[in-house]
């Protein structure tokens, strides 16, 4: 039975599920989902990796998310993840996280970088936090969102980046006690992804983030062209969300098909019985329809997995992308609101912002041109990946059907024989 795997799915070009030479330069990590009530341990494993070639200049950090565990029982349980970070001196870094210290440093990239389209961690989820459906799909989305981070050059840098892959879980819990915000510092010359970052901390530590007012009809918008695709975003967010939705009502009949095959193969396996003293041909016939009905069954909870793994969990992706794009596009009013405010009162500090909103400006364009890049991209390889999968479970369909057929036809000539 044919089930698209994360490796294969890439193979097809699926967002999101590279493993290409991240997944052979991190070796031996284990990628099924567990979740055991064992508690984790508190500190960070560097393992070395000598004889494993190093990474190259292009993209010299590789990361992956593996081995959900769950910690605890009842309301109070929660599950952790091993982050699984190769860097400099050709090391690995293992550092524990669970899904809010994902979150956390979401939240402090945003503040950080308001220029930014911050690639986005998986929603919130109240209930079933543990379930291993819900726990494999935010395993895989987490690492998507730190290959994401990684991959940008400017978020790359970040200093909470550098803390959050290389800290203990206790120093993790302890730092994001101490800064739950933050005010965009100055960047500091880039020494190297493990560096000491203790300094930057620190000073981090005393910031706050104060934003402009969110009323943005106060603003007068000084181009269009951000006002177009302020629109854009929005629309698209909409669609987007519209899609998933019969995305989901869709995998959902299939898996409801699956089960009214297994009902309808029980129904004919009786039926067969029944049939085997009276008529042992027909029985034989009931009998044979049955296990293809079952075979059948199995194909649609497989196309079910395929088409929630490949097109859905992409169209929850590119939901929130939007929605994080409408964020940055909001900065970029507040600010601009700051300035126009500012203007009006003389004040000395329009210069500096605006040429702070000029930069800010400059680089969400180029945000926003990447963005619709990579989503052409993605989808194209997401809609081949979801045609090749559904046409082999078309032609597995009608295989099992001409199996059939077959079966009926031989057992006519035989019978035409004996006449």
């Amino acid at each position: 039975m044919y089930e698209v795997s994360e490796a294969e799915a890439s193979a097809l070009g699926v967002v999101g599920l590279e493993h290409d030479s991240e997944s052979k330069s991190i070796q031996n990590v284990p990628t099924t989902s567990t979740t055991s009530t064992t508690t984790t341990t508190s500190t960070s494993e560097v393992v070395s990796t000598k004889k494993q070639p190093k990474p190259s200049k292009k993209n010299s950090v590789y990361c992956l998310v593996r081995e959900p565990e769950k910690v605890g029982d009842g309301m109070n349980a929660y599950v952790t993840y091993k982050v699984h970070t190769k860097g400099e001196n050709d090391k690995t870094i293992i550092s524990v996280r669970r899904y809010s210290d994902f979150l956390w440093l979401h939240d402090r990239l945003g503040e950080e970088f308001i220029e930014i389209i911050i690639p986005p961690v998986p929603e919130k989820v109240m209930v079933n936090t543990t379930s291993s459906d819900l726990v494999d799909y935010r395993r895989r989305e987490l690492e998507k969102f730190l290959k994401r981070v990684l991959r940008h050059p400017t978020l790359n840098k970040s200093q909470y980046l550098k803390y959050f892959l290389t800290v203990t879980e206790q120093d993790m819990a302890t730092y994001r006690s101490t800064i739950k915000e933050h005010k965009r510092p100055k960047l500091q010359e880039d020494q190297g992804f493990f560096s000491s970052s203790l300094s930057f901390l620190q000073s981090a530590a005393q910031s706050v983030l104060t934003k402009a007012g969110q009323d943005y009809n106060l603003v007068k918008e000084v181009d269009l062209e951000f006002q177009e695709t302020k629109h854009y975003f929005t629309a698209l967010h909409s669609h987007f969300e519209s899609l998933q939705g019969k995305s989901s009502d869709d995998i959902g009949k299939t898996r409801e098909l699956s089960e009214t095959l297994k009902e309808f193969s029980h129904s004919s396996s009786l039926i067969s019985q029944c049939e085997a003293s009276q008529d042992p041909v027909l029985s034989g016939y009931w009998k044979k329809l049955s296990v293809i009905l079952t075979s059948m069954s199995e194909l649609q909870e497989v196309l079910a997995k395929n088409e929630t793994l490949i097109f859905d969990n992409t169209l929850r992706d590119y939901v929130r992308l939007t929605d994080a794009g409408k964020v940055t596009l909001n900065n970029r009013l507040d600010l601009l609101l700051k300035l126009q405010e500012q203007q009006k009162k003389n004040s000395n500090s329009v210069e500096a912002l605006d040429k702070e909103f000029k930069s800010v400006s400059a680089t969400i364009k180029t945000e926003v041109a990447s963005f619709n890049s990579k989503k052409t991209k993605d989808f194209r390889n997401v809609l081949r990946a979801l045609i090749a999968v559904n046409i082999e479970h078309q032609q597995k369909v009608v295989s099992l059907w001409k199996e059939l057929l077959s079966e009926l036809e031989e057992q006519q000539q035989q019978q035409q024989q004996q006449q």
